[in-house]
């Protein structure tokens, strides 16, 4: 478990902990160790979340970490400017 002062001085967590009572910071605390943890297991890198007054995580939205290899450019092809295609028509009014 991550130390609940560490936890509190991420920067990314730190509004979490103002929006939240410290009565119920054990709660907030317990929720987002639940929720590191579950990323770190599941290789889910972005996660959308909503937290509530009480300190409970609501997860909206969540994606796991994608292949790098799977992303591969498409070449791209042009026509060469020698290409009949390229050229214009001549318009002749009748």
């Amino acid at each position: 478990m991550i130390p609940l002062r560490a936890l509190r001085a991420q920067p990314h967590y730190a509004d979490l902990f103002d929006y939240v009572p410290k009565l119920l910071w054990p709660i907030l605390w317990w929720q987002r160790n639940a929720i590191i943890f579950w990323m770190r297991d599941q290789n889910i890198t972005d996660v959308c979340f909503q937290t509530n007054w009480w300190g409970f995580i609501t997860i909206r939205f969540a994606t796991q970490a994608d292949n790098p290899s799977l992303y591969k450019s498409i070449p791209r092809i042009l026509r060469k400017l020698s290409d009949p295609s390229w050229e214009v028509a001549a318009c002749t009014a009748g």
